[in-house]
């Protein structure tokens, strides 16, 4: 699953909906993130994230847990 975030920063011109700190809106597609991304001052272009359902830790080294 992969969810696309726009960060906004107050002091490039966002609109300050945070207290003056950066803050961001997720979307489910890349073309609503862009769009919005251009439309929208002091914001970024959109950033993509990986939603990780599962992981494998490393307590040790090579010691592997799922």
């Amino acid at each position: 699953m992969l969810e696309y975030r726009v960060w906004c920063h107050p002091h490039d011109g966002a609109e300050n909906l945070a207290d003056d700190r950066d803050y961001y809106f997720a979307f489910e597609s890349f073309e609503e993130a862009e769009e919005f991304s251009k439309s929208t001052k002091g914001s970024e272009k959109p950033l993509v994230l990986i939603l990780q359902r599962e992981f494998i830790d490393e307590p040790e080294s090579s010691k592997y847990v799922h």
